[in-house]
């Protein structure tokens, strides 16, 4: 059903909590979104603008302590996945034809329809292997924290050549306090190109600004390549206003407070926890997975709330996902619409 006719909106990612916490600064130190001047927007280099690169590259240090020779500038984590699976079936294919695309057991809704648009097929494991295994003929994906547990990885997949999505690696979703400052655990898996997203880190999604690090010159090459024949280059207003962001937001402040609307979020959801039989929410990431029976759904769909459906992402159970990135004022009015149904 569509999600217009919902008054309560918890079914997509959209990170309207976060998005209200950078709104908030943006008005505070004056950067308006609205370019002023558009002679400087002709079609803008394939790459990126040069120092929105240079900002990326400082943001992933800050991040994950990482360092890569190549980025490049994608429509959101997304494209650059797309971008990394034509770039690696062209630069690993020589060995044998890559056929399938690994992901782990629940996963983003679009993983399945990345796979197919690029000829593959789409396999899952769980955390034990007891799944398809992955072979020297499959691409794979990591998320970390996932889409939808939060659950940070190391290690990677043996004999499969895997992109590490990092749309979800930052202090906002997985922020823990060390010497005072809120940082990202050093975790992550074992990979030959990261993926990240400007809009979830900052909460605008429709900024559809992110990118794909890598070392390997032939990967980004090749990578570089698709996204000068999908998009002739990513929007420059778009650019322009993320170059803007990472060069005069104070993000740290900005992600001890967008971290604290997830937080306080899982805790008005508490409030609920008795209909979910005590099921735990998960610390990390943007979302809640709960397994439901018949009669919480019909209570969800009479309380007017939109959720996302467990099979829509993997899950075998009859189970829904909960965004938690919405704003607390939408959480609270949520919960007290089911509680409310729940006691007539």
């Amino acid at each position: 059903m569509s999600q217009h006719k919902y008054q309560h909106d918890f079914s997509w990612g959209d990170t309207r909590g976060v998005r209200k916490v950078m709104d908030n600064e943006l008005r505070r130190i004056g950067l308006h979104i609205v370019p002023q001047d558009l002679n400087g927007f002709g079609y803008p280099p394939h790459e990126g603008y040069p120092e929105l690169i240079v900002q990326v590259r400082k943001l992933i240090k800050d991040l994950a302590n990482l360092e890569y020779k190549y980025v490049l500038i994608t429509n959101g984590a997304t494209h650059g996945l797309n971008a990394y699976i034509y770039a690696a079936k062209r630069m690993h294919g020589h060995r044998k034809e890559i056929t399938g695309l690994v992901t782990k057991k629940l996963y983003f809704p679009f993983y399945p329809q990345i796979a197919t648009i690029n000829g593959l097929n789409h396999k899952n494991y769980s955390p034990n292997f007891d799944g398809n295994l992955p072979h020297l003929d499959d691409l794979g994906i990591i998320d970390s924290p996932s889409n939808p547990e939060g659950v940070m990885s190391r290690g990677g997949l043996s004999g499969t050549r895997v992109v590490w999505d990092a749309a979800y690696h930052s202090p906002t979703y997985c922020g823990v306090e060390k010497e005072g400052k809120l940082v990202c655990p050093n975790i992550f898996p074992a990979h030959e190109a990261m993926v990240g997203s400007l809009n979830k880190l900052t909460g605008i999604n429709g900024l559809r600004v992110g990118w794909l690090a890598t070392n390997s010159w032939s990967l980004y090459t090749d990578a570089l390549h698709y996204a000068e024949t999908t998009l002739c280059g990513v929007s420059g207003p778009s650019q322009e206003y993320a170059t803007k962001i990472l060069e005069r937001v104070d993000l740290h402040p900005f992600y001890c407070q967008s971290k604290k609307v997830l937080d306080e979020n899982r805790n008005e959801l508490q409030r609920l926890g008795y209909l979910f039989g005590g099921q735990p929410i998960f610390p990390y990431g943007m979302f809640a997975l709960f397994e439901v029976d018949d009669s919480l759904k019909d209570l969800f769909e009479k309380a007017s709330v939109n959720v996302k459906r467990g099979k829509d992402i993997g899950d075998e159970r009859q189970s829904v996902r909960i965004n938690l990135a919405n704003t607390n004022e939408s959480m609270k009015a949520m919960v007290d619409a089911v509680l409310k149904i729940d006691k007539s």
